[in-house]
C-alpha cells in the first residue's frame, strides 16, 4: 500500500463528513468523484438550485472535506475550478501526508456531526467579543471578512444590504449578533470561497458552543457573495435539534471515470 495516499476507507470516511456540509434549503448541491490519488468535487447537474447557492454550498462541502482530511493526518492541496471547459468541475482535492492535527483541526472536525441551523430565537446573553473575534479569524483564513451588523442598525453602518434585510424583527430578535461574511470579489471563484469561509464560520461558531444558522436563505442578498448569519447562545433548557437528512454516500461518491449516476434529491427546508 502506498502510503503517500488515503487508502479508500479514509477518503469514505472525510467524504462522508463533507456531507454534513450546509447548504441553502438543504440543496445539497455536490457530488465527489475518486481517481487514484485526487478527489474532485463536482456541482450536481441535476440540482435545479440557483448558480450562487451551488457554489456557496459546494464551498462549504470543500471546506468539510479539507476539515476531515486534517483531522484523519492529511493536508489537502486544493486546486479550484480546474477545467475551464466543465464548469460543473469545482475542485481537485489531492492528500498529502501530514503531521498530527492539532487540537483546534480536531475541534473542527468534532463539530462537524454536531452542527445544526438552529432557527431558534437564541438567548439574551452577548456573545463575548474574544468569540466574534476567534470567528472573524476563521472567515479571514479563508480571504473573506466577517463584520458584526450593529443593533440597531443605522444607515451605512454595515453596508445598505444587511440594513435592508434586516429590519425584520423576526431575524433580529433580541439576543444573538448578526455577521456579514463577504468575499473579495463577486465572480465564481470568490463564490466558492465565500462558500468556504462560510463552512469555517459554522464550524467555529459550533466548536465554541454557539447555535447558528444562515440569514442568507430567507432573502436573496444584493452582493452575490454576501452572506448573512446569526451567531448566539442556544436558550436555556432548549433541547437539541434532530440532524437533517443527508444523502447516502454512495449516492455522492463515485470512481473518477464512471458515468454519472447522481440525481437531485428532493430539496429541505433547513440545512
Amino acid at each position: 500500500m502506498d502510503r503517500r495516499i488515503p487508502d479508500t476507507a479514509t477518503v469514505e470516511a472525510a467524504v462522508a463528513l463533507a456531507l454534513r456540509a450546509p447548504s441553502a434549503r438543504n440543496a445539497q448541491p455536490w457530488c465527489w468523484r475518486i481517481g487514484y490519488s485526487t478527489l474532485h468535487l463536482f456541482s450536481d447537474r441535476d440540482c435545479p438550485a440557483p448558480e450562487r447557492d451551488v457554489l456557496l454550498g459546494c464551498g462549504a462541502a470543500l471546506h468539510h472535506v479539507r476539515v476531515a482530511f486534517a483531522a484523519l493526518g492529511w493536508h489537502t492541496d486544493i486546486q479550484r475550478l480546474p477545467d475551464p471547459d466543465d464548469p460543473a468541475h469545482l475542485a481537485v482535492v489531492t492528500p498529502r501526508p501530514a503531521g498530527r492535527p492539532t487540537e483546534e483541526t480536531i475541534a473542527l472536525a468534532a463539530a462537524i456531526p454536531r452542527r445544526r441551523t438552529d432557527r431558534r430565537p437564541p438567548a439574551v446573553w452577548p456573545v463575548p467579543r474574544e468569540h466574534l473575534d476567534a470567528l472573524a479569524r476563521a472567515a479571514a483564513r479563508e480571504g473573506a471578512r466577517l463584520q458584526v451588523v450593529p443593533k440597531p442598525i443605522r444607515p451605512g453602518t454595515a453596508g445598505r444590504a444587511p440594513g435592508a434585510l434586516l429590519t425584520r424583527p423576526a431575524v433580529l430578535g433580541t439576543g444573538g449578533e448578526v455577521l456579514a461574511l463577504t468575499a473579495a470579489d463577486d465572480d465564481r471563484p470568490a463564490l466558492l470561497r465565500a462558500g468556504e469561509a462560510t463552512s469555517a464560520v459554522l464550524l467555529s461558531a459550533t466548536a465554541l458552543g454557539l447555535a447558528s444558522c444562515s440569514l442568507t436563505d430567507s432573502w436573496d442578498a444584493p452582493e452575490a457573495s454576501r452572506v448573512l448569519l446569526r451567531v448566539g447562545w442556544a436558550p436555556p433548557g432548549s433541547e437539541p435539534l434532530p440532524p437533517t437528512p443527508r444523502r447516502r454516500l454512495g449516492h455522492v461518491l463515485e470512481p473518477l471515470q464512471a458515468p454519472s449516476k447522481y440525481h437531485h434529491r428532493p430539496m429541505r427546508k433547513e440545512d
